[in-house]
Parts: C-alpha cells; sequence; structure tokens
C-alpha cells in the first residue's frame, strides 16, 4: 500500500479553505490528472482522469465529512484506495491544507512514492495560488458526513454558508469576484429593484376604489368625494371638510 500526504499553506481563512475543498467539481483546476468530477449526489462523486493516453472513469463514496477539519472518502473502483482532506487554522487569515491519499502499490506509477507525493505537491500549489489570487470560495457545502450519512443538511440547503456569494434581498450589488467577472447586475436583484420603485411610484396614488365614478375631477374634490359618501354632509359640515381638505392636501399648482 503507498501513502502519500502532502500539505501546502494557504493565506485565506481556514473556512474559505474548507469551503473550498467541499466543491469536488473544481478539483480539476489544480489537480493536474484530474479531467473531471461531477458531484453525483451529497456523498457520491464520479471522477475522469486522463494519465498520458490513457483515459479513466471511476467512483468514489464520501464516508467523513466535518465542517471546517475534514473531508474522507474511499473509491468504489480506480487507481486510488482512499482520499482525505484536512484543514487546519493558522491564524485568523491562514490554512494549512493536508492531502493524504492511498492507492495499491501497483497503482503508485513506475517512478514509485517519489513521483506521486511530486505530483500531489504540485496540485496544492496550483490550488494555493488559485485560492490566494480569489481571496475566497467558489462554493460550499456545510453539511456532514458520519459513516457515509448526511447529517445537517443537504447540499441545496446548505451553499454559500460563508456569506461571501450571497446577495442582499434588496440590495442591488455587482460582481466583484475576480478578474472574470464582467460588473453585470445580478438579474434577480434588478427585477427587485424594480418593483420596489414601481411600489415607491404607486405610494401616492389614490386606491381605484377612492376616485372610481368620478371622471376627471381634481384629487382634492375626489378624497372629498370619497369621504362624503353617498349622501355628504350639511352644509355647515361641508365647509368644515373643504378646509380639513385644504389644509391636509395643499392644491397643486
Amino acid at each position: 500500500m503507498a501513502r502519500i500526504q502532502q500539505s501546502v499553506d494557504i493565506g485565506v481563512p481556514a473556512h474559505v479553505a474548507y469551503n473550498q475543498m467541499t466543491q469536488f467539481e473544481d478539483y480539476p483546476r489544480f489537480m493536474q490528472e484530474v479531467e473531471s468530477a461531477q458531484q453525483v449526489d451529497d456523498t457520491h462523486v464520479r471522477w475522469t482522469t486522463r494519465i498520458g493516453q490513457q483515459t479513466r472513469d471511476w467512483n468514489s463514496e464520501i464516508i467523513e465529512q466535518q465542517p471546517d477539519q475534514s473531508i474522507a472518502w474511499r473509491n468504489l473502483d480506480g487507481p486510488v484506495n482512499t482520499g482525505r482532506v484536512d484543514v487546519q487554522a493558522l491564524g485568523e487569515n491562514g490554512a494549512r491544507v493536508t492531502l493524504t491519499l492511498e492507492a495499491d502499490a501497483a497503482h503508485a506509477g513506475t517512478e514509485g512514492d517519489h513521483a506521486m507525493a511530486k505530483q500531489v505537491q504540485e496540485d496544492l500549489q496550483r490550488l494555493k495560488q488559485m485560492m490566494e489570487a480569489k481571496g475566497r470560495e467558489t462554493g460550499a457545502w456545510r453539511g456532514a458526513v458520519h459513516g457515509g450519512q448526511v447529517s445537517g443538511g443537504g447540499r441545496s440547503a446548505a451553499s454559500g454558508a460563508t456569506g461571501s456569494d450571497n446577495l442582499s434581498e434588496n440590495a442591488l450589488s455587482k460582481d466583484t469576484g475576480g478578474p472574470d467577472a464582467d460588473g453585470r447586475f445580478n438579474v434577480a436583484e434588478e427585477v427587485n429593484l424594480d418593483q420596489q420603485s414601481d411600489a415607491v411610484r404607486h405610494a401616492g396614488n389614490l386606491p381605484h376604489q377612492s376616485t372610481e365614478g368620478y371622471g376627471d375631477m381634481g384629487s382634492n374634490e375626489a378624497v372629498k368625494n370619497a369621504l362624503q359618501g353617498n349622501e355628504g354632509p350639511g352644509a355647515e359640515d361641508k365647509e368644515k371638510l373643504d378646509a380639513s381638505i385644504k389644509r391636509a392636501v395643499p392644491p397643486s399648482n
């Protein structure tokens, strides 16, 4: 059994580093031999690797996952038997990420453990560069797994727990997440802002039923008639009502 363990120190908070490591579909961005990783469900990932001209697919099962600490999986087939990521805080703005792989000796490669360790270290250096350049995670899953069973909510409920990618319900914000950001506003927020603007524009309008049947009369007269009802007050009360309305709603110029 070949056991490879390599670490890298990254200049981001530990929870950010951990959140990134939950995003298996981003592993090809820093693992050279990984062509793709598909998150099938909370505890299963399908991998495709390319070594030289040979492509290979296999499935893995996440068996343990503890937020901000560790992720462990076992391969149901493929060249590596198990994998594990451990995250250790180094102060408030630093983290040590340790990747441990165990493989059959036959799968260690012709150059042995040394070549495999070198490959893992290069992968971790790419992870470091990617995270420090961006400064935040690309996503997050904050659920826990024990014995292959999920606790603490599924991926749909827990994504983005750090809030770094969350958008305020009513605020309009730009994507400033990195060099690829195009500065466009979020569509859902634009719709929300339009709805708020419509509400503001109509806030001062009279209710529809208050002016219905009064034709083109002015707003003061419409309010007066709406308050009077069908029968209306007497002459004395009408004068008082007129004066009150004029004080409350000055006539427009």
